[in-house]
């Protein structure tokens, strides 16, 4: 048993890392690849700039290849295994389903701690190594509203320009608190060119406060040097939640989605807070589905030694397809709290286990 394991597993850690490799290679030269080499002949890029980039793109394509390499691998070695009447030799000897499963589970696991080691340390790294790169970002908007206890609007921040922890072009709008019903509903509002940020509060810097009557009139404007807004409980947990909000998900590592998580939560944002729950709990989820995908790929390769391989594969593009293109629909559910995010994460998973057990009935295998 122990040669028969070291047999499959061979096999099958060769075909699971073809796989992986050639989903990187079809996922990556339509776009990323053509305007590498693009920029790359207009001497926008130097070969060395160029090459770094392919590298620091590939952690996050790698996420994603991963599973679908244990599923195509494990289908490929399997299919092969059943024409060569391999499969029937070792069922016919008396060795269960289960025992040869074992092998499979094993490296399905190994692959699945990568999965989730890429999405926490390596794409987030790899991230920051692109962003040190690129000499086109764009610039970034943020608007944050502050509240009182009673949730009422008490200020809204715009920031028009952030980049490179610098907060340029920055206007706050001060609501009134006054229930009366000739109030307007803002009594000034600050512009200002940039804020400096500290732990205790943010200065507006070189701006011009408008000040508005009863009547919504600006009844007076006047320049100024300095202004400080926010309190000491509210400057740095704005500034976080600025910096966490302009990042992809993928860039986060688990920690910091974690912490912008918690940081939703506090400030009552409840979608992002959902939908950004969502994207944590998939992290979780995709490592149990890396095991499911390769026990999938096993069943679908199971067959009789002259039945057609175009069933398998077929199977096997479905199966992917409804893995990926899902998740979108999901997110949005997710998001809007039509259901709860640790069901929305779990779908996929559930549907490639039910999916396996289907197969697994068709093909007599339960």
């Amino acid at each position: 048993m122990k040669l028969l394991d070291k047999y499959i597993l061979k096999q099958i850690f060769a075909a699971t890392l073809v796989g992986i490799i050639l989903f990187i290679v079809v996922w990556i030269s339509p776009e990323i690849l053509f305007k590498i080499i693009k920029r790359t002949v207009a001497g926008e890029y130097t070969i060395a700039v160029a090459i770094k980039r392919f590298i620091f793109e590939i952690p996050e394509i790698l996420g994603k290849a991963i599973p679908v390499g244990l599923l195509l691998g494990n289908l490929f070695i399997f299919d092969k295994l059943s024409k060569d009447f391999e499969l029937t030799i070792l069922r016919n000897i008396g060795i269960s389903l289960k025992r040869i499963l074992a092998p499979v589970i094993a490296l399905s696991i190994i692959f699945s701690i990568l999965c989730f080691v890429t999405y926490d340390k390596l794409i987030p790294i790899a991230a920051k190594k692109l962003e040190a790169l690129n000499n086109d970002r764009e610039t970034i908007q943020f608007v944050y509203m502050k509240k009182t206890k009673e949730e009422k609007p008490e200020q809204i921040i715009i920031v028009s320009n952030y980049r490179d922890y610098k907060i340029k072009g920055v206007t706050v709008l001060n609501f009134s608190q006054h229930n009366l019903s000739n109030k307007p509903l803002m009594d000034r509002v600050y512009s200002a060119e940039y804020a400096l940020y500290t732990p205790d509060y943010w200065e507006l810097k070189d701006g011009v406060e408008y000040f508005i009557n009863d009547v919504n009139i600006y009844e007076d404007i006047t320049k100024f040097d300095s202004i400080k807004i926010l309190d000491k409980e509210t400057s740095a947990r704005v500034y976080k939640i600025m910096q966490l909000s302009t990042k992809k998900h993928e860039t986060f590592t688990n920690d910091e989605l974690k912490e912008y998580i918690s940081l939703l939560k506090k400030e009552k944002l409840t979608d992002e807070y959902l939908y950004n729950q969502n994207k944590l709990y998939q992290r979780y989820f995709q490592v149990i589905s890396c095991i499911f995908l390769a026990i999938c790929g096993v069943v679908l390769g199971f067959g009789r030694p002259r039945e057609k391989r175009l069933i398998g594969f077929t199977s096997a593009v479905g199966v992917i397809f409804m893995y990926y293109l899902i998740n979108p629909f999901l997110d949005l559910l997710a998001q809007y709290g039509v259901l709860p995010p640790m069901l929305t994460a779990a779908i996929p998973c559930l549907l490639v286990i039910a999916a396996t057990l289907t197969a697994a009935k068709l093909k007599q295998l339960i």
